[in-house]
C-alpha cells in the first residue's frame, strides 16, 4: 500500500482534517530505478545512512501497528484513491485553468 496514502488518512484520523483530498504537482514522470544505481553506490549510501534505515524501521513498525489499530486497510485506501483521482480531474483541471489564465 501506498505510504502517502496511509498517511494522509491516519492524518484525517488524528488530527482531525475534514477534507484530505489533494492535486498532485510539480511529479516526475519518470523516476530513477534503483536496479540501474552501481552496487558501489548503493553500498556506500547504506553506509551512510545506518541510522536513518534504523529509525526508519522502527518509526514504520509503529506506523503498521497504528493502521491495524485504527483498521485502516486496502479497502479504505483504494477508497480514497478512487475518490482523490475524481478530485484531481476537477480541481487539477481548475489549477490549469487558473495558471493559464495568469500567464
Amino acid at each position: 500500500m501506498s505510504g502517502s496514502s496511509l498517511t494522509i488518512i491516519l492524518f484525517k484520523k488524528f488530527l482531525g482534517w475534514r477534507s484530505i483530498f489533494y492535486v498532485s504537482r510539480n511529479v516526475a514522470k519518470t523516476r530513477l530505478l534503483k536496479s540501474s544505481i552501481s552496487t558501489q553506490t548503493l553500498r556506500a549510501i547504506e553506509g551512510n545512512n545506518t541510522w536513518d534505515v534504523k529509525l526508519y524501521k522502527y518509526v514504520e513498525r509503529i506506523f503498521n501497528e497504528m493502521l491495524q489499530v485504527e483498521d485502516i486497510d486496502r479497502s479504505k485506501v483504494s477508497a480514497f484513491r478512487r475518490m482523490n483521482k475524481c478530485y484531481n480531474a476537477f480541481f487539477g483541471s481548475v489549477h490549469a485553468l487558473r495558471q493559464f489564465i495568469k500567464s
